[in-house]
């Protein structure tokens, strides 16, 4: 697969309490499904810790429990940082990818609730520069669209540079996507790309930056203390995860992401507490510690079927999205979800509503423990809604869990294969030395080639990998420990090097660079 579709497809998840139980595990009584006394939060934490053991894929985990308007428990496990050996709290900040969409959708309508924008006006009433090619059509699509999938528009550029390179602006966003958009169906269809367009159309309305406008008009109001979309605040605090890729039976750290590709579809790091709260608000209609923080009708909105969809995320059957959020069943109950997948990285918030109770687990893993934190909450679920007791031996969760796992070794296995080294080696064309430079595409921007210890290594953005050759000028490079992929060197005699080939897109080299 090439890199740039690699990318796009990772691309597309404090509250103080007078009592304190060892190890910042938290309960507290609560009405309805079982009582969490301090006994149930010691079973919990007991077979979080067996689920941790058996499936030892994530360095680390964050795990908060909602009932009603309180957290119940909250507990970190594991490591933040390997390296130094520093522990997961339930404060500790992990990046959640596209658990953002729900804040930028929040946003959105909360400065509609207030008159500054409207969700179903054309886009060009926020974006004048905005001219799509036809049939797509800048005076067709709302902000509404955008943020419930269903905007029929799509560029590859765009999510590219905004989620990995980090070589834009507004103003390059703006042309690159009136120069590569392209339109599919406007049945729902989940991307990146609609968020990220919002997020550039509220900057456009207010002055103000999506970042901004949801630290003032979320995270404060909600006491979000650990929750910011500037990758270099988290990295500040000190209390922050570093990503991990999961490799023969040890950890691989991954880069890290910084401000520039913090966007609107995936921008924003939080703490496991943090986003407990947030659950609080949604479940109680905008209420927060006995405070409206935000309108009913706000909250109403983003937890409404908006759009149709049909299709399943492991045990979850999703039959509608709202405004940021995914609308499915678990086992027969209302489950309204919130995930997100990026290299190291693999989040997930959930709620019930009728039942009031909500879920977050974070884990710095996302490829071995990709379905890891879904299998976290469905177990917290069954326990305290009484439909199953805590057990690792003769669980049929665990069961189906290990098939998946297999599956997806085999798939990953079978992937591998085909991309292995040829038989026949040729030698490259030229010394190393003259494949160093930059090679630049109109549409993704620049990927720059760099000669250290007798090897290439590309670098894209904060993004770095070797090249290891396999044969001619054609070389396996394999960003985030994620998707190996073959590129191949043009060249020609008089020339020398002339571009490189990375799936279906050519970067040219530049002269001079």
């Amino acid at each position: 697969m090439s890199i740039v579709r690699t990318f796009l497809v990772i691309a597309i998840l404090p509250l103080w309490l007078a009592t304190f139980l060892p190890s910042e595990v938290r309960s507290q009584g609560a009405d309805g499904g079982r009582n969490l006394s301090a006994v149930d939060a010691e079973k919990l934490d007991s077979h979080i810790r067996n689920l941790r053991e058996k499936f030892p894929t994530a360095p680390g985990m964050a795990v908060a429990i909602v009932k009603d308007d309180r957290i119940v428990f909250s507990k970190g496990y594991g490591y933040r940082n390997l390296d130094r050996g520093l522990p997961v709290n339930a404060q500790t900040q992990f990046y959640i990818a596209s658990g953002t969409k729900v804040f930028t959708a929040a946003t959105a309508k909360i400065l509609a609730e207030n008159g500054k924008i409207d969700l179903d006006v054309p886009i060009s009433t926020y974006l004048p520069g905005l001219k799509l090619k036809a049939p797509l059509s800048e005076e067709q699509i709302s902000l509404r669209d955008l943020l419930t999938h269903r905007g029929g528009l799509r560029s590859n550029g765009l999510g590219f540079r905004t989620s990995f390179s980090g070589q834009y602006d507004k103003d390059i966003l703006i042309e690159n996507l009136s120069k590569y958009g392209y339109a599919t169906s406007p049945a729902y269809r989940y991307t990146n790309l609609g968020y990220i367009v919002t997020g550039l159309a509220l900057e456009e309305a207010t002055g103000k930056s999506w970042k901004d406008l949801a630290q003032s008009l979320i995270f404060e109001p909600i006491g979000m203390r650990n929750t910011s979309s500037y990758a270099s605040k988290a990295t500040a605090s000190g209390n922050f995860a570093l990503p991990y890729g999961y490799e023969d039976g040890g950890f691989v750290e991954l880069p890290y992401k910084d401000d520039k590709t913090m966007h609107a579809a995936g921008g924003t790091v939080s703490s496991a507490e943090d986003l407990a709260n947030w659950l609080i608000v949604m479940m109680n209609a905008g209420k927060y510690k006995g405070e409206q923080v935000f309108s009913p009708r706000v909250v109403r909105e983003l937890i409404s079927p908006q759009i149709n969809q049909d299709r399943t995320f492991y045990t979850y059957r999703r039959y509608a999205a709202g405004l940021g959020w995914n609308l499915a069943t678990y086992k027969g109950e209302e489950f309204i979800h919130s995930f997100g997948t990026f290299a190291g990285f693999r989040p997930h918030t959930s709620f019930m509503p009728e039942h009031k109770i909500g879920v977050v687990v974070l884990v710095n893993e996302s490829v071995e423990s990709f379905f890891l934190p879904d299998l976290v909450a469905n177990e917290i679920y069954d326990y305290l809604l009484g439909k199953r007791d805590l057990s690792i031996e003769g669980n049929p969760a665990i069961d189906d869990y290990l098939r998946r796992t297999e599956q997806r070794r085999s798939d990953s296995n079978t992937s591998d294969s085909e991309t292995g080294q040829p038989a026949s080696i040729k030698q490259p064309s030229f010394p190393l030395s003259n494949y160093v430079g930059v090679y630049s595409n109109d549409e993704f921007g620049e990927i720059e080639i760099t000669l250290r210890d007798n090897s290439l290594f590309a670098g894209i953005g904060s993004h770095s990998s070797k090249l290891t050759h396999l044969t001619g000028d054609s070389f396996a490079v394999d960003f985030l420990v994620l998707s190996p992929t073959t590129w191949t060197f043009e060249s020609t005699e008089r020339e020398g090097v002339t571009a490189l080939i990375e799936g279906q897109d050519k970067f040219l080299k530049v002269a001079g660079r």
